[in-house]
């Protein structure tokens, strides 16, 4: 079963090897039905060729038996959204938090769910139960600017992307920024947009995150439809 998790583990995921992959994970869950890692392993390979009735099975499997992992019920939720049973997602998000309500991670989770069926005022409710067991909470403080942005909450939006460039973490800092300059393109500012990226690729401490910063660079370009641009960002 290791021999086969392992192996699952590091095939690529191209088409020529991904069902390499699923087998290696299927012959280790088969081998050792308790062995949790592979199970949902195997079941995110199977969100990703969305076989969600497959996925389904595995994962409320892992529920059955007790999985404390929180991405195991996001997988569960976006398998149930996927199939046409959005009920059922928000059902089993609310066993994990009723489960495990010491873990911001599931309330993250909750948010994130209930921002993308549009309730944001509920969003804000469990993003904001992250944030009381957690203070230095990145997920639901950038939860509070997505649903004030997709509110039109503009002042809100502002004040949380602005709290996030204060970050001691040099990516939740360029996530704030980058906030900024989505805000700045909703306001039809096209030189704000493109100072704040510029600015936080001269001040970028490492290439990963000087990557980071031309992708989101070609994305403004592109959403502009300057695609030679948006290329020679994503060649350097």
């Amino acid at each position: 079963a290791e021999r086969y998790y392992i192996e699952g583990r590091y095939y690529s995921l191209d088409p020529a090897t991904f069902n390499k992959a699923v087998a290696a994970y299927q012959a280790a869950v088969d081998a050792v039905p308790d062995l949790t890692a592979a199970r949902n392993n195997l079941a995110q390979l199977l969100l990703q060729s969305r076989r969600y009735g497959e996925a389904l099975g595995h994962l409320e499997e892992l529920r059955r038996r007790g999985m404390s992992f929180p991405g195991t019920y996001m997988s569960l939720a976006e398998a149930y959204v996927a199939s046409g049973q959005p009920e059922r997602a928000e059902q089993a998000l609310d066993e994990y938090v009723g489960r495990f309500p010491h873990r911001a991670a599931g309330f993250e989770t909750l948010g994130l769910f209930l921002v993308t069926r549009g309730r944001y005022e509920d969003a804000l409710v469990a993003y904001d139960r992250a944030g009381a067991l957690d203070s230095r909470n990145f997920k639901a403080d950038f939860g509070h600017f997505v649903v004030h942005a997709l509110e039109g909450r503009w002042l809100e939006a502002e004040a949380n992307a602005r709290a996030l460039t204060t970050s001691s973490a040099p990516r939740e800092r360029w996530q704030g920024a980058a906030a900024l300059s989505v805000l700045a393109l909703y306001e039809g500012d096209l030189g704000a947009a493109r100072a704040i990226p510029d600015e936080a690729l001269r001040r970028a401490e490492s290439p990963d995150q000087r990557a980071r910063v031309r992708l989101f660079r070609a994305e403004i370009a592109a959403d502009l439809g300057r695609a030679g641009e948006a290329l020679d960002e994503v060649k350097k």
